[in-house]
């Protein structure tokens, strides 16, 4: 089905002329082909040849109105907040059902702003709910759905809201636009925004064209949603896309995803709950890179098509708590070593050519996109305070009370062989193209050499001599998950 998504409806593409000045949504100031920095990292084969890098694009949509669907959370408000910021006239509706992931704040400089706000429009409601989403639909020209129930550790508690958002809710937007296209004669256009998690567990960077293996009732969920897209897209004829992020991190996180968590438990000397070995791998995607992207594919995907948004670069996730504990200034005493959760996947990591060939790479690396997040979340304890209080405490209970009460501190030991004794070293060292495990040297094209079979050492990410604390001895490198795309 995957498949059929992907190339059944790529020649059925309708040719749409680009309008400009007010009531559009116009190209981005900033050129997303060209990164701000240099060095790409071979372990997320996102770039493109020189070849690539300018494709014959498809044509270039425009939207006068778009309904965004979970613009209250954390990566679709940053979206509502990129498109609105233009001041290009477009006009949004963000529908969201304020559950504890949905949050008005996020849109605070969007209604302070008295000309983005001209522009805005918020319905609270359900995805699921066909009385509130239909006339909807019936107003935009564009509908991106974000809405989602996102973090995996509540999806192995409680998954029955994961499959109403995830699955039902999708069906009614798309029987919505289904609806529309026969009204209309023409079909909106549907971008669904879904998740790296439902490949599953990974050996290596997967494409598009990869087996669906979700591994967790929140991937499966996810999974179920892009089918029945592609089976839309097929069937009906609708003009829909699927985009499958990178784990995405950034400012407005809700603070149970691993790195606001860590960084608002270490502002307050309390304990991080590290799962396991702490080296499952992950694609890290900053948020604000995230929302460009499926700006980008919104305007210039192709329809039926699936495009996967990687990050800069791989990370294990000890690797980015050393980072974190660093720019924090914080003990590595604080870490716990806690018993891994159900499931949990190794490693994600996404091949980005097709997106790449597309004309969009991500713009902010990691090392700077952990900075900016740490300061972000240092001075905006009065967002984040209040998410972790009333509810959260129960939900806190229920997921490390136990893990806690069984885990230890992280530290070295004495078996060097047993890589839960490996101790912090920060984050790996940027190394020459053709190296696992770091930032590839840019080759005069962009793009990186191919890896080498990497080193026991690169293998776990660590480098160095273990220890106690937070060693120094190497350099630190290194970019978003999801709100709803990416759990840790």
């Amino acid at each position: 089905m995957t498949g059929a998504m992907t190339g059944a409806m790529a020649g059925e593409a309708s040719r749409v002329r680009r309008t400009t000045g007010a009531g559009s949504l116009a190209r981005a100031t900033t050129d997303e082909a060209s990164p701000a920095w240099a060095t790409t990292d071979e372990a997320s084969p996102a770039r493109a040849t020189s070849d690539e890098a300018s494709p014959a694009r498809a044509t270039e949509r425009s939207f006068s109105h778009l309904l965004v669907c979970g613009g209250a959370g954390f990566i679709g408000s940053a979206f509502v907040r990129r498109l609105l910021a233009r001041g290009d006239g477009t006009r949004i509706t963000v529908l969201d059902k304020l559950t504890y992931a949905g949050n008005l704040a996020n849109l605070d400089p969007v209604r302070a702003d008295p000309y983005q706000a001209a522009r805005f429009r918020f319905v609270r409601g359900d995805i699921a709910d066909r009385a509130t989403v239909w006339p909807l639909l019936a107003e935009a020209d564009a509908v991106v759905n974000f809405a989602a129930e996102s973090h995996v550790d509540r999806s192995i508690l409680d998954s029955e809201a994961f499959l109403a958002t995830g699955v039902l809710g999708v069906h009614v937007l798309l029987e919505g636009c289904r609806r529309e296209l026969e009204r209309r004669g023409r079909s909106i256009r549907y971008l669904q925004v879904s998740t790296d998690e439902v490949y599953g567990s990974v050996d290596a960077p997967v494409s598009e064209d990869a087996p669906l293996r979700p591994r967790s009732p929140y991937a499966a969920a996810k999974a179920a949603g892009d089918l029945l897209v592609a089976s839309y897209a097929v069937t009906f004829g609708l003009d829909a896309l699927v985009t499958r992020g990178a784990n995405t991190y950034g400012p407005y996180q809700h603070p149970e995803k691993l790195i606001p968590l860590f960084v608002t438990n270490a502002i307050d000397g309390l304990p991080l709950p590290l799962y396991g070995d702490g080296l499952q791998r992950r694609d890290w995607l900053y948020v604000d890179d995230h929302a460009a992207a499926i700006e980008h594919v919104l305007r210039y995907g192709a329809p039926g098509a699936v495009y996967n948004v990687p990050g800069a670069g791989e990370r294990a996730n000890r690797e980015i708590v050393a980072r974190l504990l660093e720019l924090l200034g914080a003990p590595w005493d604080l870490v716990r070593q806690v018993p891994d959760r159900p499931g949990h996947d190794r490693r994600y990591a996404l091949d980005g050519r097709k997106l790449a060939a597309l004309g969009w790479r991500p713009q902010v690396h990691l090392d700077e996109g952990l900075a900016r997040t740490v300061a972000w979340y240092r001075g905006h304890e009065a967002w984040w305070r209040p998410l972790k209080s009333g509810e959260w405490e129960e939900y806190w209970r229920r997921q490390y009370a136990a893990r806690l009460a069984a885990g230890r501190p992280f530290r070295a030991g004495d078996d060097a062989e047993d890589p839960l004794n490996g101790g912090p070293a920060g984050i790996a060292e940027e190394r020459p193209a053709g190296r696992g495990g770091g930032l590839a040297e840019a080759a005069p094209n962009g793009v990186g050499g191919e890896p080498a079979e990497p080193t026991d050492g690169e293998r776990s990410g660590f480098h160095g001599p273990a220890g106690d604390g937070p060693a120094g001895d190497c350099p630190a490198g290194d970019v978003p998950a999801g709100d709803g795309p990416g759990a840790a």
